[in-house]
């Protein structure tokens, strides 16, 4: 009688078989969750804010340092989104705003408020609001 090495004669060989195959589809599928989880955070990771940057300038050009710009939202009620300060150069920036459309208020000793609207800000966009500001009339 001759005995032929089949599965039926060796389940042990049989079961060690099946645990690999199941332990290399495991280790596939979770590869693949990988990979698809880290798509999802680069997808996630793309920006989704713009910046509003500036100058502020007196009537005859020059520069206005410490000038206070405040950005705010008129769709949710004129909230006050920031507050910067212009820098001696009477530059300010404002970076990662979430996309809306703002208003920009300029305040400053001995000049008159601004107030620009409808600064419709898009993903990625840097904005450009130049303000000239024309000195209040000094009475005597």
């Amino acid at each position: 009688m001759i005995l032929m090495a089949s599965h039926t004669y060796f389940p042990i060989l049989e079961a060690k078989g099946r645990t690999k195959m199941k332990a290399k589809k495991l280790s596939s599928i979770l590869f693949a969750l990988s990979l698809l989880f880290a798509a999802a955070t680069v997808a996630m990771a793309q920006e989704v804010t713009g910046s509003i940057v500036g100058s502020v300038r007196d009537a005859a050009g020059a520069a206005v340092a410490g000038a206070t710009v405040t950005i705010t939202d008129p769709s949710k009620n004129n909230i006050v989104v920031r507050t910067v300060t212009t820098n001696n150069s009477g530059e300010f920036s404002v970076p990662n705003l979430t996309i809306s459309t703002y208003a920009v208020t300029v305040e400053a000793p001995n000049f008159k408020k601004l107030v620009k609207t409808d600064i419709k800000l898009d993903v990625g966009q840097r904005r450009s609001v130049d303000v000239s500001k024309p000195a209040t009339s000094m009475r005597s």
